[in-house]
């Protein structure tokens, strides 16, 4: 937003939404000026702010994002027993995979986790290996690069056993 006061010829610019707010039913933002410090920051209201959609888009979604970090955070450190001590894709972060499994005809891998925000280090676990490979294919390849390369076979070799290389 330029806006241009007649008196001093000065010229305001927007360069960040940093905060918000609603009195009496009417929304605030917090504005940071371009080239202004901290003290300079301003309330303006939101009919004032119109032109800046894109800014006031940036700042929600980021604000919303920051909000669901925090409950989450808050949740884990206030009551880290609310989630289950196994290690789940949903909420954790998978370190390593330390081997392969066939239950029932179907493929799992044992899960090494990396600690939560609370500290809490959860359980290894197994997960369907359709359901990792998907969330987190990299880790799944790194798994499976290693059980190659631990057992002195080269993907050169494994190719030509099953003549798919031409040499």
């Amino acid at each position: 937003m330029k806006h241009s006061s007649t008196q001093n010829m000065k010229e305001y610019i927007v360069e960040k939404i940093v905060n918000k707010k609603v009195r009496e039913g009417k929304v605030f933002y917090l504005v940071k000026w371009q080239n202004y410090p901290e003290t300079e920051y301003t309330w303006e209201s939101e009919l004032k702010l119109e032109n800046l959609k894109e800014l006031i888009k940036e700042y929600e979604e980021e604000n919303e994002l920051k909000s669901s970090i925090d409950k989450t955070i808050n949740v884990l450190k206030n009551n880290p027993k609310s989630f289950p001590p196994e290690g789940s894709l949903e909420i954790d972060r998978p370190k390593e995979i330390r081997r392969l499994k066939i239950i029932r005809g179907e493929l799992f891998m044992k899960v090494k986790w990396f600690p939560r925000v609370s500290g809490l280090i959860p359980k290894k676990s197994l997960i369907k290996y359709d359901a990792i490979r998907n969330v987190y294919p990299l880790i799944v390849l790194k798994f499976l690069e290693r059980k190659i390369t631990l057992n002195d076979i080269s993907i050169s070799e494994l190719l030509k056993e099953n003549k798919m290389c031409k040499d």
